[in-house]
């Protein structure tokens, strides 16, 4: 039977710590929305998968799963890709820029923020430039 959508916030699932040091990781926790629909949908395509490459009983879960998750995260990046009602895209669940506090920069390639150096300022996660005089 089904139990609806999991509920469990990001700091259920790991130390408060993370925060601080992965910030990006709570974050994509906390904008994850996967529908207990979605699951559903992966798990039933798991027995046709393993039947269909041949994979024994043991080893038929593992892999079909890996398989099947990756296909779902390959076509569900963006909004565009997605057909499904009320699904969002995995890419809407990162980090931006918009997230970075007052005196952060966003890095794009490691998906977080860090602080401007001191005598430096930025907000909205923008490039940090020289604080103002007297400011």
């Amino acid at each position: 039977p089904s139990m609806g959508p999991a509920t469990i916030s990001p700091q259920t699932l790991a130390r408060q710590e993370l925060t601080v040091h992965a910030p990006q990781v709570t974050t994509l926790l906390s904008r994850m929305r996967i529908t207990q629909l979605q699951m559903d949908a992966l798990n039933a395509q798991l027995p046709a998968f393993a039947e269909a490459h041949g994979l024994p009983n043991g080893l038929a879960q593992e892999e079909a799963f890996f398989n099947i998750t990756c296909d779902w995260v390959l076509k569900h990046r963006f909004p565009s890709e997605v057909e499904e009602e009320g699904i969002s895209a995995w890419s809407e669940w990162l980090m931006t820029a918009q997230d970075c506090p007052p005196g952060s920069t966003f890095n794009a390639e490691t998906l977080s923020c860090s602080k401007c150096l001191a005598g430096q300022t930025a907000t909205g996660g923008a490039a940090c430039s020289a604080c103002k005089a007297g400011r």
